[in-house]
């Protein structure tokens, strides 16, 4: 009875261990983040096609294409916004590995 205790609390100590690792990691890694704008959604569209596309190159020269199209210096009268969808695409660019 007590090494199937031990066991338990072993088993718990390690669950926990792995919840906490998990709320350390950022929750982008490895995947696009979920946008909670509409055009934030349309440009995740446009990057997830982007993902299927073959060849490394042709996927940079897409985001590359995003990043100029959103550049906040194209949008003065909407900066905070152009930046903030910019940004967005560069997080997205990372997590998809370009």
């Amino acid at each position: 009875v007590e090494a199937e205790v031990r066991a338990r609390a072993a088993f718990l100590e390690a669950q926990r261990r792995r919840e906490a690792q998990q709320r350390q990691r950022p929750r982008t890694a490895g995947r696009l983040a979920t946008p909670c704008d509409p055009v934030e959604a349309s440009v995740l569209q446009q990057l997830r096609a982007l993902q299927r596309v073959p060849g490394a190159e042709e996927r940079r020269k897409g985001v590359k294409k995003l990043l100029l199209e959103w550049h906040p210096d194209k949008h003065p009268e909407k900066q905070e916004w152009a930046t903030r969808i910019f940004q967005f695409i560069q997080a997205q660019k990372q997590a998809m590995g370009l």
